[in-house]
């Protein structure tokens, strides 16, 4: 062991003298012992390598806002049910706006009861003290790997509650955030726990130049966010995901807004989200082979290619793998470049090819009729077979 110098044995007797004051036990810890953040993966890889440390990072707060309808709850829910079954005990999730949508829990977790025993959901009608309170409770008691607040925008302060429309109440909740979020941080620290608040978007009046868009709750979720990432749903006609001629999801872009673990990314993710939660495993293969460092399906210019197939649009490419019959080539090719390059698999490819290139959505006792023995002769039913016992 080396020996201590003069200003290391200084610095450790003003330690001590701090932690008799405080009877605490501080400790400093050399930079190089600090280890990479842990994270929860998003299960889209892309989003996962653009935040820097493998998806949502552990014991830090994050952001997710957007207009509606673009995916952030979903986002959200697939993080937690995607937790719950590698490895975490329980998750929290705290409905402010009283809308969980249990159809896509359900469609999520592949109607698994245990995952859905584990989600502990709190539906409480109260006011933003009481929400904030029972999230921050709920991160300290150790028992949460990932708590969620859906939505910061729906959080209503007592004082609001219990006024009247009439009154003028300037930055209520944007004070309490200020306030909770240093406790709310601490406890996350403390825990190794993700807290994770799903917030809305407004526009300031009165802007000419710039960018008038804004978040509730004001600037502290900003500033104490480690990852904050901004969801918006496409609305052209390549951002419908049509299956049988029902439109069954949609297609949104994030952009890493913030992060710490790395710089903001430039280019934005585009990901597949689903309204029943059955997931199209052309989109799925998709979306997979088009990230940047798979480049199975290449673009250049506005003209995409594949193998030898080339489309104007990513729609027409789609359709032409399809008439193809080349999607079992296409999960091939993906499984086989994310070995090389060494990056997981999205599961729904994994289960489409171990299916035997069947559509994991569809009944497999309808399409693999059971097999008879012709050699076996039909046996006669006997009417008076009941009588003899």
């Amino acid at each position: 062991m080396a020996k201590k110098t003069e200003k290391e044995r200084k610095l450790e007797a003003a330690l001590n003298h701090v932690n008799k004051t405080y009877k605490s036990a501080l400790v400093l810890s050399n930079a190089d012992e600090f280890e990479k953040a842990e994270a929860f993966s998003t299960t889209f890889t892309d989003i996962d390598d653009s935040i820097g440390c493998g998806g949502l990072p552990k014991g830090r707060v994050v952001e997710l806002f957007g207009p509606e309808t673009s995916g952030k709850t979903w986002l959200a829910l697939k993080t937690v049910v995607n937790a719950l079954s590698n490895g975490s005990e329980l998750c929290g999730w705290l409905d402010v706006e009283q809308s969980f949508p249990y159809d896509r829990l359900i469609a999520l977790s592949k109607n698994n009861s245990d995952i859905m025993r584990r989600l502990k959901i709190s539906k409480n009608v109260c006011s933003a003290e009481m929400h904030l309170d029972t999230m921050e409770a709920m991160i300290r008691s150790g028992a949460m790997d990932i708590v969620v607040l859906d939505s910061t925008a729906a959080l209503s302060p007592q004082a609001e509650l219990d006024g009247s429309l009439q009154d003028n109440q300037m930055a209520l909740l944007a004070r309490m955030l200020s306030k909770s979020l240093r406790q709310i941080l601490n406890a996350c620290a403390s825990t190794n726990a993700t807290a994770i608040f799903i917030n809305q978007v407004r526009e300031k009046v009165g802007v000419m130049y710039g960018n008038p868009e804004t978040t509730p709750g004001g600037r502290a979720l900003k500033f104490y966010s480690s990852v904050r990432l901004r969801m918006e749903l496409l609305n052209s006609a390549d951002a419908k995901i049509i299956k049988d001629d029902k439109l069954i999801g949609g297609r949104t872009r994030v952009r890493i807004v913030k992060s710490r673990f790395g710089p903001p990314a430039l280019e934005p993710c585009i990901i597949p989200i689903y309204y029943s939660g059955d997931p199209d495993i052309m989109e799925v293969a998709f979306t997979f082979a088009r990230i940047g460092k798979m480049k199975v399906i290449s673009k250049r210019k506005n003209v995409f290619k594949y193998d030898e197939l080339t489309a104007e649009s990513e729609s027409l490419l789609r359709t032409a793998i399809t008439e193809s019959n080349m999607l079992p080539k296409l999960c091939d090719d993906c499984i086989a470049k994310a070995k090389e390059i060494n990056i997981p698999v999205p599961v729904e490819i994994t289960q489409y090819v171990a299916n035997g290139y069947k559509d994991i959505a569809s009944p497999t006792s309808e399409e693999v009729p059971a097999e008879v023995d012709e050699n076996v002769d039909e046996v006669e039913e006997d009417p008076e077979a009941e009588d003899k016992f």
